[in-house]
């Protein structure tokens, strides 16, 4: 699937990806109005900002085209940016747009502002499994091919009809929980709760295959998603990060299966062993 301006949306298409981030951006959640040729304002919220952009989620699939401008606070700052549409998806209420010449005053804000998001996600990337190992700089620049999702209670990350292009990412849970569950027919099987600061996701990036679970929210949460396509920019133009962030999401896929196995072994043992086990660890059962 292509965008407007020819940009993929499609999960890893093992073709050649050409560098399109030309500016720093980050993972960002804030309140934004679009500004249409007519006067007329929309509501909603940003997913990723950056020196040259923003990408903005509204509640339902708009005419990106017609949009002039973003307005937005940064800070103590309220900026009302010219902006003109640059790709729009046509599954999902989700648009970006190029930011035109910017003011000084606008130029600064924005810096600052991407500075210091991209510090706290740096920060929390390196806690997580998988990617301790990541010098600042590194996890600084990973950071940078993220976007933020907040998730409902019982909605769906991936795995369902509608979350095609999702089914392809790579997510890091940032605050809630999300439940993973094997697809058999009509019956789910649970296989973990994913925790914050744990990966989850990324089986066809992984393995080039069909995701065999899908992933639920069990409460009002938020992800960092690496997309499919942004993976694809990672292995290409930054292939030492993307090497480790396939790494960690394998890390964590490997451990899940090993604790379903130690389960599912447990589960033939008599009675009085399962209880001892489950004195040990609770999650054992």
């Amino acid at each position: 699937m292509a965008t407007s301006a020819g940009l993929p949306l499609s999960p890893i298409t093992r073709t050649r990806v050409v560098d399109q981030r030309l500016s720093m951006r980050v993972a960002a959640i804030l309140p934004v109005e679009l500004v249409f040729a007519g006067g007329d304002v929309l509501a909603g919220r940003s997913v990723d900002i950056g020196m040259g952009g923003i990408c903005v989620a509204t509640t339902s699939i708009i005419d990106a085209g017609a949009v002039r401008g973003v307005r937005l606070t940064l800070g103590r700052e309220s900026l009302e940016l010219s902006a003109t549409s640059r790709w729009c998806s046509k599954t999902e209420p989700l648009a970006g747009f190029l930011f035109d010449l910017l003011t000084s005053s606008a130029e600064g804000a924005l810096w600052g502002f991407i500075q210091e998001r991209g510090r706290e996600l740096a920060v929390f990337l390196r806690g997580c499994g998988g990617l301790e190992d990541l010098d600042f700089q590194a996890a600084f620049e990973l950071a940078q091919a993220t976007r933020v999702r907040s998730l409902q209670a019982q909605q769906l990350v991936y795995g369902g009809t509608d979350s095609e292009e999702a089914s392809s990412s790579i997510f890091v849970l940032f605050r809630g929980t999300v439940a993973l569950e094997r697809i058999q027919g009509r019956r789910n099987q649970h296989i973990a709760s994913v925790k914050p600061g744990e990966l989850f996701g990324g089986v066809p990036a992984i393995a080039g295959c069909t995701p065999f679970d899908r992933a639920v929210a069990v409460e009002d949460s938020s992800v960092l998603e690496f997309g499919g396509y942004n993976i694809e920019y990672l292995i290409t133009a930054k292939p030492l990060l993307g090497i480790a962030l396939l790494r960690a999401a394998t890390f964590h896929w490997i451990r899940r299966f090993s604790e379903t196995l130690d389960r599912a072994q447990l589960a033939n043992e008599p009675a009085e062993v399962r209880a001892r086990a489950a004195d040990d660890d609770p999650r054992a059962l």
